[in-house]
């Protein structure tokens, strides 16, 4: 038994169309924002990994944490040259450093590798 399709008129046509596009619109929307964030990471993972690691006597300046749904912690360290770089590290790194240390500082692109004090 088929059934029978319901004659909506223009007004119900134009409102199924309407629909339709501003659904997949907003599907498209989200699905895009989700691949650039996948190639913003991918892309910064592979400069980093082929950058070369670097090492530089630095004091670390300042720690920071960011709060949403998880913590993301951060690190300032000033070279000896006063170049200042900023490191997403982990929980336990974070724990472990104070203000005013001083110490090798080693990274490699944008990626924190290690801080030795001294």
């Amino acid at each position: 038994m088929a059934f029978p399709i319901p004659n909506l008129g223009i007004s119900g046509i134009l409102f199924e169309l309407l629909f339709n596009i501003l659904f997949w619109g907003v599907f498209f929307f989200i699905f895009s924002m989700f691949a650039v964030q996948i190639y913003r990471s991918y892309k910064e993972k592979t400069i980093n990994d082929r950058a070369e690691v670097s090492k530089a006597y630095s004091t670390v300046i300042g720690k920071r944490t960011y709060v949403r749904n998880l913590t993301t912690y951060y690190v300032t360290f000033e070279s000896d040259n006063d170049d200042r770089r900023e490191f997403q590290v982990s929980g336990d790194e974070y724990g472990l450093l104070a203000e005013n240390d001083y110490g090798l500082l080693t990274y490699q692109g944008t990626r924190f590798v290690s801080f030795e004090r001294m």
